[in-house]
Formats: C-alpha cells, structure tokens, sequence
C-alpha cells in the first residue's frame, strides 16, 4: 500500500489537519481504517487520526481517502462523536475499572 497525500490542510478553527489523497493497492484489497490510521499516524499518536472515507475505483488498483489529524485527544473528543459501540465500550470499561477498584 502505498500513500500520496495530496492536499494537506490546517483547520485552525477545529484544531487537525484535513488531508486528502490517493492510496495504490498492492494484493487488490481494500486497506481497512486501521491499516490506513497507522499509515497516517506514523510519528505521531494514532488515536487522533479519524478516518471519513475510503472509495475505490472499479477496475483499478487505486483508491482516494478522506482523513483528519487532530492536535490533541481533548481537541478530538468535542469535535467527534462516539459510536454507539465506542459508547458500549466505554461503559464496560468503566465497571471494570469501579469493580477492580472495589
């Protein structure tokens, strides 16, 4: 897999990067969002990559992504919405951590 970025914006407003850019598949599957997150992530903290799209191109070993950096985790968690499973997970988390504490 390998990843050109070809628009790389800073957000000041929502402090991240905005970047754009073209993925080149190699095997002709698709790279999930963690493969692509540690791609981007690389030198800095992976948490703080969002993937928002990934689209490939019928016939071709080439695919375009969307995808946004944040500076900070606390910057991240107010701007970006949890899944309800990411919601899920939190909660068990916490009983855990209440139950281990107990």
């Amino acid at each position: 897999m390998k990843v050109t970025i070809t628009k790389n914006q800073h957000n000041v407003l929502l402090n991240r990067s905005e970047l754009t850019g073209a993925i080149e598949l190699e095997g002709g599957a698709t790279p999930s969002n963690n493969d692509l997150t540690l791609e981007l992530g690389r030198g800095k903290d992976a948490s703080l990559v969002v993937i928002k799209k990934i689209k490939t191109s019928y016939g071709r070993a080439k695919a375009t992504f969307s995808a946004v950096i944040y500076d900070s985790l606390k910057d991240k968690n107010d701007v970006e919405q949890q899944t309800k499973h990411q919601r899920k997970q939190a909660e068990e988390a916490k009983k855990t951590a209440e139950a281990a504490s107990a």
